[in-house]
């Protein structure tokens, strides 16, 4: 379901693999619509939409969401929508991740979900994810 292309500044976009389709790459928003697939190709088709995709786990799955969001300047907003895993919680994550940040171990600040811990990402890319504007529609 991925494709790579160039990002804004040129370079190959996303830097990570996922379930996600691309949109315009320069485009502001990137949407995850957590474990619903039936909606990533509606969203993408939309215009302003970079990215969007699917994400299951609290860790993995927003390890490549970060790193993929930080790789691409033009993404400023995050949307997040569609049903959220009952086990994992990554969209509870995502936004506990936005208002809150990590500890000093990289655990996500009041995340609920399974092991919410991001210990493959440089320090520095948590601060650039929380920079942008989370809008969670998930109402889970």
């Amino acid at each position: 379901m991925e494709a790579a292309t160039k990002n804004k500044s040129g370079a190959k976009w996303p830097v990570m693999p996922g379930t996600y389709r691309v949109g315009d790459p320069t485009g502001p928003v990137a949407v995850c619509a957590l474990t619903s697939e039936r909606l990533i190709g509606t969203l993408v088709a939309i215009p302003g939409v970079a990215i969007a995709g699917m994400v299951y786990t609290a860790n993995l799955g927003i390890t490549r969401i970060i790193v993929n969001i930080a790789s691409n300047p033009a993404i400023r907003f995050l949307l997040i929508c569609g049903k959220d895993s009952a086990l994992f919680k990554p969209g509870q994550s995502l936004v506990a991740l936005a208002e809150k940040g990590v500890d000093d171990s990289r655990r996500i600040i009041d995340a609920a979900g399974y092991d919410p811990v991001l210990p493959s990402i440089d320090a520095e890319q948590p601060r650039c994810y929380s920079v942008s504007c989370v809008t969670d529609l998930s109402h889970n």
